[in-house]
């Protein structure tokens, strides 16, 4: 009997175990689920450059998650995720500002799942309405010529442009030809050519979003290539 009993335990034991993974510990079974969403459910006036912020109660997988979340006001938006607290907390930048006074529905379906691929079951939704007056656009912006070149030794150059908000930029050899140039979209670079003649050379430009405007400017030191011009006579030019 007590062989018996011996044996009986022994297969238990082998039961148990094959029910565990390697490491011993019994498998993730929890479900994830969402702590809290940034803006709050049902907050109004939120502003038109708000981002989205939801915390869940456990680590979450990176590629279900994004494309389990949506935030939708006329139309889905577009915009790029960031993780932060060990993948506990999604930050949602819209890729601009919001639709002013919408409202905004933030969703992360049921398909969303944790690390050990627990599935959230029930989809998540909250509601935030958008400020009736946009929020301002703080603009800033600068350029340089040629990567900030003290020298050039032609007047066809590049102007390399900085900025934060900006939509559009123009640019000019002068200020009053600067302020009559027609607005262009914003561009890392753009082709110029300087005005003629040795010495230092300005650019001016702007930028701007809506009716914030910045000004710029840069100077560089034009230095045209030497050039030779004569004739060489030999012995008064007699043959």
């Amino acid at each position: 009997m007590d062989g018996f009993r011996i044996a009986a335990l022994m297969m238990a034991a082998i039961v148990v175990l094959g029910c565990l993974p390697p490491n011993g510990q019994a498998p993730d079974r929890t479900v994830p689920a969402v702590v809290s969403v940034v803006p709050a459910h049902g907050a109004e006036a939120v502003g038109t450059d708000t981002l989205v912020e939801v915390t869940f109660s456990e680590a979450m997988e990176r590629t279900a998650t994004e494309s389990a979340f949506s935030l939708v006001g006329a139309a889905p938006l577009a915009g790029s995720f960031a993780w932060t607290g060990g993948d506990t907390v999604l930050t949602f930048t819209p890729g601009g500002p919001l639709e002013a006074a919408r409202s905004h529905a933030v969703t992360v379906a049921a398909s969303a799942t944790d690390v050990a691929g627990n599935a959230l079951g029930t989809s998540f939704v909250a509601t935030f309405v958008t400020s009736a007056t946009p929020t301002p656009t703080s603009v800033t912006g600068s350029f340089v010529i040629n990567a900030d070149a003290a020298s050039t030794s032609s007047l066809a150059v590049t102007l390399n442009v900085t900025s934060t908000g900006a939509e559009e930029m123009r640019f000019g050899n002068s200020l009053t030809e600067a302020a009559a140039a027609a607005w262009e979209p914003v561009a890392a670079s753009r082709s110029w050519t300087l005005s003629g003649g040795a010495g230092e050379k300005t650019v001016y430009g702007e930028l701007r979003a809506g009716d914030q405007v910045v000004t710029a400017s840069d100077s560089i030191m034009y230095e045209p290539p030497l050039s030779f011009t004569g004739s060489l006579t030999v012995n008064g030019g007699m043959r």
